[in-house]
């Protein structure tokens, strides 16, 4: 198991302290207002994260990660958060990584096209 996996099992999935600190009251209606608000959040993102994947869209995935790490830690989501930063750096790699074998596919393609025009 990755040290990421074993530190996001480990943490609680919501710690409301760290909400209750941001929000900066003891007022339980305003904490579970802003719980609502942070997660209706974080479940359009993640809708919309699935999308972008599906279309291999790694730069906007990339910014949907980051706009979830940051609702994730107001509501104490800390492991959540961390695979966020972790999918932020791995998606920055999908997308140089994608972009170095499209090109690659396509010059391959092109000599391909060569060779059997040739025949």
């Amino acid at each position: 198991m990755s040290a990421v996996k074993a530190l996001a099992r480990a943490a609680p999935a919501i710690d409301l302290s760290t909400l209750r600190l941001f929000v900066g009251a003891d007022d339980e209606p305003a904490v579970i207002d802003f719980l609502g608000r942070f997660f209706r959040r974080l479940d359009a993102d993640m809708a919309r994260m699935r999308d972008t994947i599906a279309q291999q869209s790694w730069v906007d995935a990339t910014q949907i990660a980051h706009q979830m790490r940051s609702c994730a830690l107001a509501i104490g989501a800390a492991g959540f958060a961390l695979l966020c930063a972790t999918f932020e750096t791995v998606a920055q790699g999908f997308d140089v990584c994608f972009g170095a074998l499209e090109r690659s596919f396509n010059e391959v393609r092109s000599a391909v096209k060569v060779v059997l025009v040739g025949h």
